[in-house]
């Protein structure tokens, strides 16, 4: 074998050593006769480490040794294209890529002499290709658009998400001009803008509304920014287009829910004022009504107050019932003959020339609710769409049934669970709702009524109560063609449970009443009532000093009546003490709201009577007597 066939020639010499290729020359045995010095320098080698030592002793592979093998058989070349190759006494480098080819050499007789392998590193190149390979499917997987503009704002790459949003085919899209891509004939505006962005060469990041998308209008997020070569030249556009409509549809309903608590918490506040002012109001009016003859001119305005009057308690329930709405006792019933019950009732206070029609299925099951704020619900909703039919009247149409595949939230929410309900319809024939409409409906006050006529709380009270029962709200409006309201209602498994007995007639009584109020008005109104009635009456408008009385004869009182909210002591604290002097001392705890106590405590305390203002004469004197009767059975 010629070894020196490069030494015999200065130029082949002075190629084979400068060449950055990998060369190394094999005699057919596989073993080096020859490396160039980019070869020994791949590995840190000097080339004559490898003059007569085995290639597969120093790179054992059993598949490229057959590689070998089979060019040494055929003599015929063989070229790979980025192949993989490890270092086996060097893991850590990892997976390397190689350009290689391998030819045979040959003598004049055609003899084989050996071979020479060829190998070009590409490791950089194919790492880069994956890479790119890889961003390239993740761009065209991603579920946001992506689209690629040239310098000109022409369309060069829409990827599936954005063609599939569109309808449409890629070369549809592609060598476009970005307006007619990106907007439709509404987005004219939005279109200048984003232009003269591009323009400068600036990022943009807005937000739109495309109204003929392939399934419906539709609210996208929208952010260009250049795309920019090494030397910071502009030489396109990316842009990324994301459907926020449901992220839109949920900070929304989020900020309707904040908003509903913070107007809870005021209508809270607001009631018990109002509590105050009306109970003193309603009592009074019906002392004087006691007073005087029946057929006094005098007693017909008062009557006209006490109506008055009994339609503003009536409002300070309704606040209650939107600010404190699980504040109610709920019970396992059926709620088919309470929307019977609640018809009747309707179709002889609704107009003549609305005609209610009504679906009630009696084998609908039993909820956990409260009988009355279950009426409440379906007086309010009727009222509302006889309202919204106006002087022309409609139809309306009441359906009560099962709906065992209801969503318990937000139809399109992330923690949306499948469970059992019963749904009550209520829908009208009136003059529908817009979205702007739609949007406020359940705040309190809000109305589209003529403004001589009063705007209440009656879908707001609606929202609370239904909320309360674990439920939830659909509401579908057209304007011109009428709205129908949906409300799902949890199943309970347990079976109803009877209803409360009818109490008898108050009566009044020789007894002992300690009587603590803070507000004059209310104490004094109170005193009266129970005055009338036979009852020894101490009134006191300060808590300490209504429990030095008391201690100074605990044996005397038959029963202690008070306030929950007052200055100094609260009626809850107070009750703690007048129970600590003596054990099983009856007690009437008067609040705004069920929610002002805890109930643990009460139960703590043994106090069950609570009493929620305002109250009138008759619901004092019939509380009164009934906790003093239960006291002497206990």
């Amino acid at each position: 074998m010629k070894t020196g066939i490069w030494t015999q020639d200065p130029l082949t010499e002075r190629i084979f050593s400068s060449l950055h290729i990998l060369i190394a020359w094999l005699d057919p045995d596989f073993n080096f006769v020859r490396v160039n010095d980019a070869y020994a320098r791949a590995v840190g080698r000097d080339p004559a480490f490898f003059v007569g030592r085995n290639h597969f002793v120093l790179y054992p592979n059993e598949e490229n040794e057959g590689i070998f093998r089979e060019v040494v058989a055929t003599g015929k070349p063989y070229t790979a294209l980025a192949k993989p190759f490890e270092y086996p006494d060097e893991p850590e480098i990892g997976v390397t890529y190689w350009d290689w080819s391998l030819q045979p050499l040959k003598d004049a007789d055609g003899r084989m002499e050996g071979l020479i392998l060829c190998l070009i590193d590409v490791t950089s190149r194919e790492t880069a290709l994956q890479e790119s390979s890889r961003l390239a499917s993740a761009i065209e997987n991603a579920r946001e658009g992506v689209l690629i503009l040239d310098t000109k704002g022409v369309v060069r790459y829409a990827n599936a998400a954005f063609v599939r949003r569109l309808g449409s085919t890629k070369a549809d899209l592609i060598g476009h001009e970005y307006r007619g891509v990106l907007f439709d004939r509404d987005g004219e505006t939005l279109a200048s803008i984003l232009g003269e962005s591009i323009r400068k060469g600036a990022a943009w990041t807005g937000q739109y509304r495309r109204s003929s998308d392939k399934d419906s209008p539709a609210d996208r997020a929208i952010t260009i920014y250049p795309i920019t070569d090494g030397g910071n030249a502009v030489s396109g556009y990316a842009v990324i287009e994301r459907d926020i409509t449901e992220e839109l549809r949920l900070r929304k309903q989020v900020e309707q829910k904040n908003k509903m608590e913070a107007l809870g918490t005021l209508a809270g506040g607001v009631a018990h004022d109002f509590n105050n002012i009306l109970m003193p109001v309603l009592v009074n009016i019906e002392l004087a009504l006691m007073d005087i003859p029946r057929e006094s001119p005098a007693a017909g305005h008062l009557r006209l107050s006490l109506e008055a009057a009994e339609r503003g308690a009536e409002l300070v329930r309704e606040i209650i019932s939107f600010s404190r709405p699980a504040s109610q006792e709920k019970t396992v019933i059926r709620i088919a003959p309470v929307v019977r019950e609640a018809l009747r009732f309707l179709k002889s206070t609704l107009p003549s020339h609305i005609k209610i029609l009504q679906q009630v299925r009696s084998d609908t099951g039993a909820v956990l609710a409260n009988r009355s704020q279950i009426y409440q619900v379906l007086v309010n909703l009727c009222t509302n769409a006889a309202d919204a039919m106006g002087p022309g009247g409609g139809r309306l149409k009441v359906r009560l049934e099962n709906a065992s595949r209801a969503w318990d939230g937000v139809e399109k929410g992330r923690d949306r669970r499948r469970r059992r309900h019963v749904k009550l319809t209520v829908s009208d024939t009136g003059g529908g709702m817009n979205e702007a409409v739609l949007d406020r409906i359940f705040e309190p006050f809000f109305s589209t009524k003529d403004k001589s006529r009063r705007a209440g709380m009656g879908l707001a009270v609606v929202h609370g109560i239904v909320r309360a029962h674990g439920g939830f709200i659909r509401v579908r409006s057209v304007e011109g063609e009428g709205t129908v309201f949906e409300v799902f209602l949890p199943r309970a498994e347990a079976p109803p449970r009877a209803g409360p007995k009818a109490e008898g007639r108050p009566a009044g009584g020789r007894e002992r009443i300690l009587l603590v109020d803070d507000d004059a008005a209310v104490l004094q109104s109170v005193g009266k009532v129970l005055s009338r009635r036979g009852y020894d009456v101490v009134m006191q408008s300060d808590g300490r000093e209504a429990l030095r009385a008391f201690l100074a004869s605990p044996e005397s009182f038959d029963l202690a009546m008070t306030d929950q909210i007052m200055p100094e002591i609260s009626g809850l604290e107070l009750a703690r003490s007048l129970r600590a002097a003596r054990p099983g001392m009856p007690i009437i705890l008067c609040v705004g709201h069920h929610e002002a106590v805890d109930r643990r405590v009460l139960e703590k305390l043994g106090l069950r009577e609570i009493a929620l203002k305002p109250l009138n004469t008759r619901m004092i004197a019939r509380t009164v007597r009934r906790v003093l009767d239960e006291a002497v059975k206990a």
